[in-house]
């Protein structure tokens, strides 16, 4: 408890923006959205997860990485990545969501 833990993820995609999303699963519950990070520089995060949770995402080595900053007991559990790639022209559906562009 109270260390930092970094989890890092690869994904393949062309030229289309890539929008990538992190989420967890506790012990026998169903799996719980953690944060999204768009390819844009945009990110927007679970309201639990606005402190202690942050993401890189670096488009040319296509990888990302997940940040827990003073992880509690409860933060021990699986993670998971996915990616979603939208060619040029196409709007995402989540694109409506609350976003929050970091300084």
């Amino acid at each position: 408890p109270g260390q930092t833990a970094s989890l890092a993820c690869s994904y393949s995609a062309g030229t289309g923006a890539v929008y990538f999303y992190w989420y967890r699963q506790l012990p026998n519950k169903t799996p719980q959205y953690i944060l999204q990070h768009w390819s844009t520089g945009c990110t927007s995060s679970a309201s639990f997860a606005q402190y202690g949770f942050s993401s890189t995402l670096d488009t040319s080595s296509k990888s990302t990485n997940l940040t827990l900053v003073k992880m509690a007991v409860c933060d021990r559990t699986a993670y998971y990545c996915t990616s979603i790639e939208w060619e040029s022209g196409i709007i995402p559906l989540g694109s409506c969501s609350p976003c929050k562009r970091k300084p």
